[in-house]
């Protein structure tokens, strides 16, 4: 059995303005409905019913009775066109019918004809084809029990009786047409059914006494995020658990972090590697992705990306696996003791990212609003926007693999720094974390020649 050819993109979308055009130089150019829903992508059932709701009449109508088929051979003339009860009693009336606008297209645009036809026309225009569908489209999605043309009239009566101080109560009593309840105009109100018209729920008089929330309200308002896994995994928690890198934080910010007993000793003996990740995100709004998980390996300082279609917490815990396979098990449990990342919502699955295979590996977030405090991989996303630049979709610059973002990372770990006195970030790893640089040595990440390192958007296409 044969498989059905697959749809075409957009298929069972809503008709834009621009397909209306498209209907409408079809009906000019003398095109059926079956030849107009294929150069559209739509069924012909579709442009029949789009025609036949959206065709509006040519002209004012006229009192006289021209739809007569028989008003050339007509035997009483003027009288029969001037008088209606002349007119219901001929007996040779026969009505007017077109194949052109009573059936197919249905309308009169491109009829050669209807300049000189005095019966009445039907055109179909996009521009009021698509008022309509709007207005029609506003009118579904008021989510009250009201259209949009209700609240309208409802709301033109009801402001200027709020504005001049009276309450729900008196403007029903006075206006008995609007056949509503006083609990039904509060609701509606509150609700927000007239917020387009200037009236919200402060136009009340005594709204400073109703303080109750109704429940439609309170569920457009965003729900506080469970910040339980921080409990424990604080930024200060972080540098308890890394004595040495508490050490530089204070020497580089000039800061005091702890008193007394409290403060670490940066020379006490760790049961776990000193090595750490930093890890972020990093995307742009004008498309749907790509994603871009990255990270960095302190001391060492080399840079890692992972490509991802969505951003989910599920998937940065996979990006983290990627790396963990990447390095291979020993080595990443060997030089990685913890991980150091924001409080982005993507990153909350703390027990997931710290149930490693090869065991375990403490995650820590900074404190909100403080991304310097992994201001390292900050400095990273710099250099990547000149390959990433913000405001551009990242697949059409190529960005639509794993490989072309390897491309990237090779090109940003060889690039000469000057806080690591021209070394590269691969120099620098290979000196600081040689376990590291092998492995990543062994599955491709190796050093390009410095006259070769190119950080612009072509480096993604290369092959």
């Amino acid at each position: 059995m044969e498989r059905a050819a697959k749809k075409p993109i957009g298929y069972q979308k809503h008709i834009t303005y621009e397909l209306r055009e498209k209907i409408e130089a079809g009906l000019k150019s003398g095109l059926n409905k079956a030849q107009i829903a294929k150069t559209i992508h739509k069924d012909p059932t579709t442009v029949a019913k789009e025609i036949r709701n959206h065709r509006t009449p040519s002209g004012s109508p006229s009192k006289a009775p021209f739809d007569c088929a028989n008003y050339k051979k007509c035997t009483r003339g003027r009288e029969c066109r001037t008088s209606h009860e002349v007119f219901m009693e001929c007996t040779d009336y026969t009505l007017f019918k077109c194949n052109q606008r009573d059936r197919s297209p249905g309308v009169c645009n491109g009829c050669t004809k209807a300049p000189s036809c005095r019966f009445s026309k039907y055109y179909y225009r996009a521009d009021v084809a698509q008022r309509a569908y709007e207005y029609m489209l506003r009118d579904s999605r008021m989510g009250f029990n009201l259209t949009y043309s209700e609240a309208q009239w409802m709301a033109d009566i009801i402001k200027p009786e709020l504005e001049q101080g009276k309450s729900p109560y008196a403007i029903l009593n006075e206006h008995p047409e609007l056949k509503i309840s006083e609990k039904c105009l509060y609701n509606y109100i509150e609700q927000g059914a007239f917020e387009q018209f200037g009236i919200n729920s402060l136009a009340l008089r005594n709204q400073v006494k109703r303080r109750k929330m109704p429940k439609v309200r309170a569920n457009q308002y965003r729900k506080r995020k469970d910040s339980g896994y921080l409990t424990g995994r604080t930024f200060k928690d972080f540098l308890e658990y890394n004595p040495l890198v508490a050490a530089q934080y204070s020497i580089n910010h000039s800061v005091k972090l702890y008193d007394g007993a409290e403060r670490p000793d940066s020379e006490q003996a760790i049961d776990h590697p000193v090595g750490y990740i930093l890890m972020d995100t990093v995307y742009n709004d004008v498309s749907n992705g790509p994603f871009i998980q990255t990270f960095k390996i302190m001391p060492g300082g080399v840079f890692l990306a992972v490509y991802h279609d969505e951003k989910t917490a599920e998937e940065m815990v996979n990006g983290l696996d990627y790396i963990e396979k990447l390095l291979g098990p020993d080595v990443f449990i060997n030089n990685i003791g913890s991980i150091l990342t924001d409080r982005g919502s993507e990153f909350s699955l703390a027990d997931e990212f710290e149930d490693r295979e090869s065991g375990t590996c403490r995650i820590f977030y900074c404190d909100a609003m403080h991304s310097n405090q992994k201001g390292s991989l900050e400095n990273e996303h710099l250099v990547l926007r000149y390959i990433c630049p913000k405001k551009k979709d990242l697949r059409k610059l190529g960005l639509v693999s794993q490989e072309a973002l390897n491309r990237a990372v090779n090109n940003i770990n060889s690039y000469s720094r000057k806080l690591y006195g021209g070394r590269s970030l691969y120099e620098n790893t290979a000196f600081m974390m040689p376990e590291i640089y092998e492995a990543l040595k062994c599955k491709g990440y190796s050093q390009i020649d410095k006259d070769k390192v190119e950080l612009k958007p072509s480096v993604l296409k290369k092959k």
